[in-house]
């Protein structure tokens, strides 16, 4: 078993945000600006553990908890806004990763490899004053392949699914002119895989 743990704070000067201005032909459009003082403080935990032979279990989490502590620049809408005591956008308080590969000898000189992994990512929001319309939910992704291989190589093929559940999400929201767009991912997608390694 190896076990990684951090505890962090931050203290930031002059850290880049996104935020906006009003330009005066096609309105609010984002740029990047210094927050005089800010803060990061969270944590993160990694661990991966072997308990048989051919099973790996791998864990990791994120905890972060952002602030604003001095900062006046433009909002979504390009106007002057004290962001003030507001959570850096794009950046949710929690995330996650759980995965599991397993590996079993077949027909002698073969090995099948079977693996599954999850990753949640938190809400959060893609405008610096939390303005609710660029809300961004909290999502999970599961992910599950098959492989195929001889033990020593040095070829493998692998069938796979990203986003097995289809979960429905998105991960971006932006204001274009007069209008707010989603950027959403990828649904349920599956695939064949064939790599040569000499």
């Amino acid at each position: 078993m190896q076990l990684n743990a951090s505890v962090f704070d931050y203290r930031y000067k002059d850290k880049q945000l996104v935020t906006n201005f009003r330009d005066p032909v096609f309105g609010a459009l984002p740029i990047l600006r210094n927050a005089p003082k800010s803060t990061v403080r969270g944590a993160e935990l990694d661990v991966k553990y072997t308990p048989v032979e051919g099973l790996y279990l791998s864990l990791a989490v994120a905890y972060l908890d952002t602030e604003v502590k001095e900062f006046i620049s433009g909002d979504s809408n390009g106007d002057e806004f004290d962001f003030t005591g507001k959570p850096f956008n794009y950046s949710p308080r929690w995330e996650y990763t759980l995965l599991v590969d397993y590996v079993l000898p077949v027909f002698e000189r073969y090995e099948l490899s079977l693996g599954i992994d999850y990753s949640y990512s938190g809400e959060t929001n893609a405008s610096l004053e939390q303005d609710e319309r660029f809300f961004i939910d909290d999502y999970g992704l599961l992910n599950a392949r098959i492989g195929f291989a001889p033990t020593a190589g040095p070829w493998q093929l692998m069938l796979w699914s990203r986003n097995l559940s289809d979960e429905y999400y998105y991960n971006n929201v932006t204001n274009q002119l007069d209008t707010i767009g989603r950027y959403t991912g990828m649904p349920v997608t599956y695939g064949v895989t064939l790599s040569w390694q000499p």
